[in-house]
């Protein structure tokens, strides 16, 4: 007991004696970027833009479970870059740095290291095209938030293949309305190395693909934003994937908001894997559903100052197969914490309680519970 209070009496020092020194630093230069600050590159970086987002903390576990430990973890660390190449035309880049880049994805020839790389072309105001990896536009409002944003996902986002190669168009149909169409590949690996299984239960299509249909629409004069989406997608020959997504982002005052997800997946081939690796021994499991509700909500209670809580709720169902029977996982999150902002940046510190159970059929239960305080940062170069 004594030494977890000592490590948390250190690690608050620390973070005070970093705050005072970046509120300094910041009074005296500003939001500009690393290279604006050496170089005086103003003018020449209109057209560029370069970040690096940092989310690291330090992890104190609360089970008493000897085999995890507490320690200082670097959790997302991702450079991005979007420039401008004409009116018509840009690009946008992303890439994680603290994934191994350790060769090519076998389907786009990227490496699974990088999200998102990609030309647009808008040829007017309504219409617009990516091409290259990108994110498929599964629908949702977390999912369509900055990684480096997010303190805990949930285990249908965490599991999903999220970053593949395609392309997106997307038409403005009002200023509050927009319809995306998207085709991408289904996934990086190849088939035999994706799902295993056996000839009489799938076999490989000619056409992995993805196929998404996205609505963004704005109401109540900005107090009500939707984002909802339909995917298809050919995982193998007679085996697919449907995937629906409702994203609701509320701000019923100027100090409060937050976000209601609904997602629920149909897949003939359990692509996300998180019933196969409990009840599949070895095999992918086949016509699973997964389904799930989370929701968050800020409270502002100051100009620096920011509550938060979170919940999560999540089902995952598989079918009697390879002579089991059927199964179930229920899975529950809570979280709640602070942040505070110590500057006029995006720069913030954060404490979070993050809790986790999981029951798998009727008696099968597992628990985690967890601290975290540390920081998150958009820091500009470009």
């Amino acid at each position: 007991m004594n030494r977890t209070i000592l490590t948390w009496a250190a690690l608050l020092l620390t973070v005070a004696a970093a705050t005072a020194q970046h509120r300094s630093h910041e009074r005296h230069q500003g939001e500009r970027s690393l290279a604006e600050r050496v170089f005086g590159l103003e003018k020449k970086s209109e057209k560029l833009k370069v970040n690096l987002g940092v989310q690291s903390f330090f992890e104190h576990p609360l089970n008493d479970d000897e085999s995890q430990r507490a320690r200082f973890k670097v959790h997302e660390l991702r450079i991005q870059a979007h420039g401008e190449l004409s009116r018509q035309l840009s690009f946008d880049w992303r890439q994680r740095l603290n994934r191994a880049a350790d060769g090519s994805s076998f389907a786009d020839n990227l490496s699974n290291a990088i999200d998102i790389a990609g030309v647009d072309w808008h040829p007017n105001e309504k219409v617009s095209f990516f091409f290259g990896r990108q994110y498929a536009r599964f629908g949702g409002i977390e999912y369509d938030m900055n990684p480096v944003d997010i303190y805990q996902y949930s285990d249908l986002v965490d599991y999903m293949t999220c970053y593949t190669t395609g392309v997106n168009f997307a038409w403005n149909l009002h200023p509050q309305h927009q319809v995306q169409l998207q085709i991408l590949n289904a996934y990086n690996d190849s088939f035999e190395d994706r799902y295993q299984v056996t000839a009489d239960v799938a076999t490989r299509t000619r056409y992995p693909l993805l196929y998404t249909t996205h609505w963004n629409g704005t109401f109540l004069q900005g107090a009500l934003h939707m984002r909802y989406a339909v995917s298809l997608g050919h995982l193998a020959k007679e085996r697919n994937l449907w995937y629906f997504t409702a994203g609701h982002l509320i701000r019923p005052t100027r100090n409060i908001d937050g976000y209601i997800d609904l997602t629920y997946s149909i897949e003939g081939l359990d692509d996300k894997g998180i019933m196969s690796m409990r009840y599949g021994g070895g095999k992918t499991l086949t016509d699973v559903k997964y389904a799930a509700l989370v929701s968050k909500w800020n409270f502002r209670i100051d100009k620096s100052i920011n509550l938060f809580a979170k919940g999560m709720y999540e089902y995952g169902y598989a079918p009697a197969q390879y002579g089991n029977t059927s199964h179930t996982r229920h899975s529950y999150g809570y979280m709640g914490g602070v942040e505070y902002y110590p500057t006029e940046t995006n720069f913030r510190l954060f404490l979070t309680y993050i809790g986790r159970h999981y029951q798998y059929d009727a008696t099968a239960t597992e628990s985690t519970n967890t601290l975290r305080a540390g920081f998150i940062y958009q820091i500009p170069f470009l």
